[in-house]
């Protein structure tokens, strides 16, 4: 029985590898995809720009919700600019407007030290953050991440999913894909916001 296990195990392993591969190498499409996109946007196309990689991201995740959050210049609130919705769940992009940062120091203390916050379970999160636990089990969020957008050293904004419907949790390779995803879509905005001053 041991070299028949060992086989059922080996194959296993191999799907496994098979199946991180063919998502590492999909994922990476998206990016190059975007990237590509990206350098030919006019100014005011970058916006829908946003929304169509949200979507790509989303979708390609299976996500229920795919977002970017920007901070005011002095930090004291965050604004909701872009969004995707999974079909079946309803948007928050309205009601994330002048949201103040206070009751999300926990989540905030992290991101503007550059670090993603990563949330597999929201009924898990720790008693210093209760005030956005609540927030989130509001907004009947399962699992949550941010990653921050980060322009000259300082964060400026958060590209986050949510789940609703299920738990997640997020591979480290995940999390550094989506840094990247976070760096072209600070790169366009700093694009955008230089073109229009110009």
């Amino acid at each position: 029985y041991t070299p028949l296990l060992l086989t059922q195990q080996n194959t296993s392993n191999e799907q496994q590898v098979q199946h991180e591969l063919e998502y590492r190498v999909a994922f990476e499409a998206i990016i190059i995809y975007a990237t590509q996109n990206f350098i030919n946007l006019a100014p005011d196309e970058i916006d829908d720009g946003i929304n169509r990689l949200l979507q790509a991201i989303g979708s390609f995740e299976q996500v229920d919700r795919s977002y970017v959050l920007l901070f005011a210049e002095d930090d004291t609130v965050i604004n909701n600019t872009h969004e995707w919705c999974a079909d079946g769940i309803e948007p928050q992009i309205h009601s994330l407007q002048a949201l103040p940062t206070e009751p999300f120091d926990w989540s905030n203390t992290q991101l503007f030290r550059g670090e993603v916050v990563h949330i597999p379970r929201v009924a898990d999160m720790p008693p210093q953050a209760e005030s956005e636990k609540q927030v989130y089990l509001q907004q009947g969020n399962q699992s949550l991440i941010f990653v921050p957008m980060i322009e000259d050293g300082r964060t400026i904004g958060i590209l986050g999913f949510d789940s609703v419907r299920r738990e997640r949790h997020w591979s480290d390779e995940t999390i550094t894909l989506v840094k990247i995803v976070c760096q072209i879509v600070v790169n366009a905005l700093q694009r955008k916001k230089t073109e229009e001053a110009l």
